[in-house]
């Protein structure tokens, strides 16, 4: 823990003064205060999960700032068995396993590194893997007989894609895909399933952790489609801009028709709305992403539709 503690106070510190930022200018961009800031860069705790999510995004988008490259964060660092199994460590599913856990689950992880636009899996296919995203963002896409794909998920750093079908030998319902170059660790279901039958109280918690994750993408993915039938556009494209938001931060790193994709609207719909919210100062539109820049207004338009 000391030792983590020591990388990010090193990485922080590096960060924030390749872009020049007071630790208030900082803490604004992370979404933290300038207290929090300082207790990383001295040393006195980790970011959580979250906030090691936000600095990824925060070095990896360092060129809107006009400041030289950002050094490589923790996504990036290479997977030796430590690292695998600091990265199950940050997931919610498996954050309070003991060491002894963690290393035999690392052992189990086949790491796999996608391209952009590469799928994970396809719609059909056999479930027999539970992936865990290290580095990337994952999106699942339904697709449909009129030919037009629906998203109905979006993965982050540190988020598993849990299919309870891994479990009685079913197929896959939609296919994952990189939305950009993404990494990930894939558990075999066999020997997973081999993982939890060793301790029952362990079973009962993970296999109770995975259920519900896998029951929340499943309902937001229901209401999703739901809405998509008869919610007016201005209101799906507004509150799929803002779940992003919430569950990516301010850059959003899809392109005007992935975003199109995900609300059943078409890529030039999605093209003048998000225009006009640039006119209003509500986000900017670049080239692969969107980034908000006014994310209250974002809300009161999402809920006032």
């Amino acid at each position: 823990m000391d030792q983590d503690k020591g990388y990010y106070s090193d990485w922080i510190r590096s960060l924030r003064g390749r872009l020049r930022l007071t630790q208030d200018q900082f803490a604004r961009l992370v979404g933290v205060n300038f207290v929090t800031v300082s207790r990383w860069e001295n040393g006195s705790v980790c970011p959580n999960r979250l906030a090691v999510n936000a600095l990824t995004r925060l070095a990896a988008d360092g060129n809107r700032y006009d400041a030289p490259a950002a050094p490589a964060g923790p996504a990036a660092l290479a997977l030796d068995d430590d690292s695998i199994a600091g990265a199950f460590r940050r997931s919610s599913i498996f954050s309070d396993l003991d060491e002894r856990h963690l290393v035999q689950l690392s052992r189990l992880a086949v790491e796999r590194d996608l391209k952009a636009g590469q799928f994970l899996f396809f719609e059909g296919e056999p479930v027999r893997s539970s992936y865990l995203v290290v580095s990337g963002i994952l999106k699942l896409v339904k697709h449909s007989t009129s030919g037009i794909d629906v998203i109905t998920g979006i993965f982050g750093q540190g988020e598993m894609l849990v299919n309870v079908l891994l479990f009685v030998g079913k197929a896959h319902t939609s296919s994952a895909q990189a939305v950009v170059d993404t990494r990930v660790l894939a558990i075999n279901g066999g020997d997973l399933i081999a993982f939890l039958h060793q301790d029952p109280a362990l079973s009962t918690r993970i296999l109770g952790r995975m259920l519900t994750v896998a029951g929340q993408r499943h309902n937001a993915a229901i209401v999703r489609l739901s809405e998509l039938a008869g919610e007016r556009m201005e209101y799906r494209l507004a509150r799929v801009l803002l779940a992003l938001y919430l569950g990516l931060g301010p850059s959003i790193p899809l392109t005007r028709r992935e975003i199109a994709e995900m609300t059943g609207t078409t890529t030039e719909t999605t093209s003048r709305f998000i225009s006009r919210l640039t006119r209003a100062g509500i986000v900017q539109s670049l080239r692969g992403k969107v980034i908000v820049t006014d994310h209250g207004r974002l809300r009161e338009l999402a809920e006032a539709s």
